[in-house]
């Protein structure tokens, strides 16, 4: 069965109303004349640092300056420019002092962003310095968090400047199963063994005492996947009890790398903003535009979807011979897609997971590989073979809406697609097992003929499961550079020219940020699988995406929680979802609020006659466009702070406090998410991004009183210029596991006239952009204008009166789009 745990496009237009980085910063960058550099940010020290060691055959060797450059120059996507330029000669004994390598620090005050940059003008041999002899001892190699740069620049000074005594924030993902980006949220104080390898996201470095969380995110920004970092120093060992307090933080291109070719380049950013999440979308949209990437559009994150991934009713459990003698998933499919049909739910496309392909078996902890991109054949009772599909995948685009999303992991070693010459194994399993993978050159033939064969069937959408195993289980990819970028570029111009989309499965932190060079991928996955809901339960299940969604939404990407049930108890399902989640039950409202808030796709994962339509169709128009906020649900800064933070109680409360929010100018809507919060916790306006600065504002819970027409505000709990307390209390122990308690509060602006529109009160975003084309002050009032489906009813409902505390009351507009699907309307004092 398909086990995706990671980590859907969204187009940079719909983010474009806000200013990567609002807030002008304030820092400067000085050099020394022996290269070593000092970071100020807001007039303070913040990083000492400067180039470390460079390691060749196992020994570091000596490096002497050569020179030393400075100057401007108007960068073609940053603009103007500072750089510092040094090149270093490195020699051993017995040797002509003639390789270089130089060091460049670019500083790009426009974009508050510093680039540091190695160049290597010779070809390096010799340059694994993980594995020093060449060989792979291990069924997998190194770990990854043991890999280090075989040359060190910038080498940060970690017990000097802010750096020093600031906290941390990182995605970490490993070689292990349960380490991928799903899972790997890390905060502190004090640095350790998280701080080193190829597996880590971008770190980011915050100051907490103040205000405004001044931040610092350093990242790879070229050579991605083979960018490392490393500790060295017992000072690095929070609370260590050595007398050695040094502690220096290097980054640079992989130690398992065994060469570089001539021209070889390597680049690392530092960003700085204020607050957490805004420096993280600014870091984000800046490593795109580096890129010159754009993405392409994904229909499955603006419609509703069908998906039988691990955990849907129709997912492998339900075609096991086990359970059905001689399956027919055509007609079985065609059941599910008439019977939503007859509900008139929207449905556009569907996702079949790993049963649905002739495979065959894979390394240990991997479904299934692809021998071919084909409808499965079985064996029959009386021994002859049928397929799966006896008509093929075809039918189901008319069944569902048009759409087809179809899966794959990696090359079985015989396959139809990826020849001998054009392949590379993994590494061979206890029992002999191993995958192919398409060396980098010949990424977008293999992924080419894959795609072509999948559109012949009907696809429309791409999935590819276990990102994680078909990088760290391939020593080609590791140890040649540029073969994994090659990989990966390769897939995405496959994709590209074909016109499909992506999304990406058990992936880890760095491949999100790879992805900044990849227009095909659209959305990652963020959550464990839907079967294993309950695997982290009371803390964290599947609901749990906040912290992920954070990374994923920065570079654009949409955050998929993965499929759900829309009724909790689903009848007439025939095997185990998974042995650790013995519950039947799931929380089916929860599931589809964070479905909805993520900005990913929404795929039902229900049975026939199983739907919840009332609460499906919260989720989107009448023609099932999804109502999205414009930035998604995550985490607010202060809870990563060791200070002020949402309370927790052990191991009891997963105490989650998120926002999301839409804009139109500078008015602007929050909604603002608590989850199991035990005690009392007051929002601040800072908690929000942006910030609410005045008290024009009112807020409603999801759970509020019902408002009508002519009612007052407080009747149905709209609040006046108070922000809400989030605490929600904690379910009690008796309630079956992943029961919580959570509220939804929407925030909405309040104009000069004291009106207030609170929005679609039956939507779980009540102002989507995708509902709402525009929104505009006017003589105290609002314009706006309305999009859906032709000749659908909206009904808008606003708060009038607001001039005083505690006063005003309900009305409710009732608009019916045109033919066209669109209409405009207003409210004014």
């Amino acid at each position: 069965m398909g086990s995706c745990f990671i980590a859907n496009l969204v187009l940079l237009l719909s983010y474009g109303a806000i200013a990567l980085n609002s807030e002008a910063v304030n820092f400067s960058v000085d050099v020394t004349q022996n290269c070593s550099f000092v970071l100020h940010f807001d007039n303070v020290p913040w990083v000492y640092g400067g180039v470390g060691s460079l390691t060749i055959n196992g020994e570091k060797q000596d490096l002497k300056l050569l020179s030393l450059s400075k100057g401007k120059i108007l960068h073609q996507v940053f603009g103007d420019s500072n750089y510092t330029c040094c090149k270093w000669t490195h020699y051993q004994p017995n040797q002509v002092p003639d390789k270089l390598f130089e060091t460049c620090i670019w500083t790009h005050h426009q974009n508050s962003t510093i680039m540091f940059e190695q160049r290597f003008p010779n070809e390096l041999q010799n340059t694994n310095t993980s594995v020093p002899n060449g060989t792979w001892t291990e069924k997998h190699g190194p770990v990854s968090h043991d890999v280090t740069p075989f040359a060190e620049f910038p080498m940060i000074d970690m017990t000097k400047g802010a750096i020093a005594g600031s906290s941390f924030l990182l995605w970490k993902g490993g070689l292990q199963y349960h380490s991928t980006l799903s899972r790997q949220v890390i905060k502190g104080k004090g640095f350790d063994s998280h701080l080193a390898g190829l597996d880590y996201g971008p770190m980011v470095l915050f100051n907490e005492s103040g205000e405004q969380f001044p931040s610092l995110i350093i990242a790879p920004a070229s050579n991605i996947k083979l960018g490392a970092m490393s500790l060295t120093g017992d000072g690095c060992l929070w609370k260590s009890n050595s007398s050695d307090h040094s502690c220096t933080w290097s980054h640079g291109p992989s130690g398992e790398l065994t060469f570089v070719e001539e021209g070889f380049t390597h680049m690392t950013s530092m960003t700085l903003g204020y607050g957490i999440r805004s420096s993280l979308f600014a870091w984000g949209g800046n490593l795109l535009k580096l890129h010159n990437t754009t993405r392409m559009q994904d229909d499955t994150l603006e419609k509703l979807g069908a998906f039988t991934d691990n955990g849907a009713f129709y997912d492998a459990g339900y075609w096991s011979r086990e359970n059905n003698t001689e399956p027919d998933a055509s007609a079985v499919l065609a059941a599910w897609g008439n019977a939503l049909t007859e509900q008139q739910l929207p449905i556009k496309y569907i996702q079949l997971d790993d049963w649905w392909y002739v495979g065959g078996d894979t390394v240990e902890g991997v479904v299934q590989c692809t021998k071919s991109f084909t409808p499965l054949l079985y064996n029959t009772t009386d021994g002859k073979q049928k397929q799966l599909f006896p008509e093929g995948l075809s039918p189901l685009t008319k069944q569902f809406g048009g759409g087809l999303m179809l899966y794959m992991v990696n090359f079985c070693a015989s396959n139809d697609y990826l020849k001998e010459d054009e392949s590379v194994r993994s590494f061979v399993d206890p029992k002999g097992r191993f995958f192919l993978m398409p060396k980098g050159n010949t990424s977008e033939i293999a992924y080419g003929r894959i795609l072509d064969e999948g559109i012949k069937q009907g696809m429309t959408l791409f999935e590819i499961d276990f990102m994680q195993q078909n990088f760290d289980e391939v020593p080609y990819y590791r140890t040649n550079p540029h073969t994994a970028e090659q990989w990966l570029q390769g897939l995405s111009d496959a994709a590209v020219t074909r016109g499909i989309v992506m999304q990406l499965c058990t992936a880890t932190p760095r491949d999100a940020i790879a992805s900044a060079l990849l227009p095909a991928v659209t959305q990652m996955r963020a959550s464990v699988d839907f079967a294993c809901w309950c695997s982290s339960e009371p803390t964290s299940g599947n609901w749990d995406v906040g912290g992920q969604t954070l990374l994923l939404s920065s570079l654009r990407l949409g955050s998929s929680k993965d499929t759900f049930f829309s009724q909790d108890n689903q009848t007439g399902i025939n095997h185990e979802q998974c042995s650790k989640c013995p519950v039947p039950t799931h929380h089916a409202e929860l599931d589809v609020f964070m479905a909805t808030l993520s900005r990913g796709p929404i795929g039902l994962g229900d049975g026939i006659h199983n739907t919840n339509k009332t609460l499906v169709m919260r989720t989107c128009t009448e023609n099932g466009t999804i109502l999205a906020p414009q930035y998604a649900l995550t985490p607010i800064d202060a809870t990563w702070a060791t200070g002020r933070h949402p309370p927790t109680i052990d191991d009891k409360a997963a105490a989650a406090v998120w926002s999301a929010h839409t804009e139109f100018g500078l008015l602007v809507w929050h909604f603002v998410f608590g989850l199991d919060v035990p005690t009392s916790f007051p929002l601040l306006g800072k908690d929000l991004w942006p910030p609410i600065k005045s008290t024009a504002f009112v807020s409603r819970g999801w759970h509020a009183p019902p408002c009508r027409n002519g009612s007052t505000v407080a009747s149905c709990g709209v609040v006046i210029g108070t922000m809400p307390d989030m605490k929600t209390g904690l379910p009690p122990s008796d309630l079956p596991l992943g029961t919580h308690f959570w509220e939804l509060t929407t925030i909405a602006p309040v104009t000069d006239g004291g009106i207030a529109l609170l929005g679609e009160l039956d939507k779980i975003v009540h102002v989507s952009p995708a509902r709402f084309n525009a929104i505009s002050e006017m003589r105290g009032g609002l314009y706006i204008k309305l999009a859906g489906a032709p000749q659908e009813v909206v009904r808008l409902y606003f708060a009038v009166n607001l001039q005083e505390h505690n006063s005003g009351y309900i009305v409710v507009k009732t608009v019916t789009l045109s033919s066209d699907g669109v209409a405009s309307t207003e409210m004014v004092t």
